[in-house]
């Protein structure tokens, strides 16, 4: 343990990603994640979720170095859970806010997207699912995840460039729906979690139960068969020598 700094204040509580420099996403950080978020669903006192990083990044994605060292068994465990977690924050009960503070590529977009409303720093923050240019798929949780944020067409075009963009490039498509700074990022998710807080948690629950259990339903259909080909092409010679390349740390 100790990838994730919990906090709580006024009915909200902050999930702080803490892994190095780029708060990189290995099996122990998403099991913490997973399970802070466990522990804060059965919080009554809890009415807001707010998750951000430590640094000067979000969560620039997956730990690639770290990743690379498993077999393909040691693998697929990891993108289960990881696939788990973004589906489980996508129906979190609760409100969750996404206050990005800077970098979220990759992995790290998937856990932006799921989240109920989503605050980006201006600036040199970038964000993207640009596995295409790493020579992988997404999963199917993500296309449906991000479908539901800004619609097929957008998300096609989002996911078939892999352009790493800026806060400013992605708000009017609706993937980020608010600006910030980094002096005022703490303040304005804190500020959007109070008002997520007053609405009445069993009628904001249904709700979203209602949004976005189609789009669970989409992703449920498919998400084995993707993680098997996110797998297929990440332990393929194209990926590899791509992935090998990366310098991460």
């Amino acid at each position: 343990m100790g990838f994730i700094n919990i906090t709580r204040s006024d009915r909200m509580a902050t999930l702080t990603i803490t892994h190095g420099k780029v708060n990189a996403l290995n099996l122990p950080l998403v099991r913490e994640l997973q399970a802070a978020l466990d522990d804060l669903e059965k919080t009554r006192d809890v009415r807001a979720i707010i998750l951000t990083g430590a640094g000067k990044f979000f969560s620039f994605g997956f730990d690639v170095p770290e990743l690379l060292k498993l077999d393909r068994d040691a693998f697929r465990v990891f993108l289960t859970a990881m696939t788990t977690l973004k589906m489980r924050l996508f129906t979190c009960p609760k409100p969750l806010i996404a206050a990005v503070n800077g970098h979220a590529t990759g992995g790290g977009c998937m856990l932006v997207i799921p989240c109920d409303y989503r605050i980006m720093v201006t600036g040199n923050a970038k964000i993207s699912l640009n596995e295409i240019n790493l020579g992988v798929p997404v999963f199917a949780g993500s296309v449906a995840i991000l479908t539901a944020c800004i619609g097929h067409q957008q998300a096609e075009k989002f996911l078939y460039d892999g352009r790493i963009l800026a806060a400013a490039e992605v708000y009017p498509l609706g993937l980020i729906n608010q600006l910030s700074t980094p002096e005022t990022l703490t303040a304005d998710a804190q500020a959007k979690a109070r008002e997520f807080a007053a609405k009445d948690p069993v009628a904001f629950a249904g709700m979203k139960k209602l949004l976005r259990q189609p789009f669970v339903e989409q992703a449920a259909a498919t998400e084995a068969m993707s993680i098997q080909d996110f797998m297929d092409a990440w332990f393929g010679p194209a990926a590899q020598g791509i992935l090998q390349g990366l310098k991460i740390h």
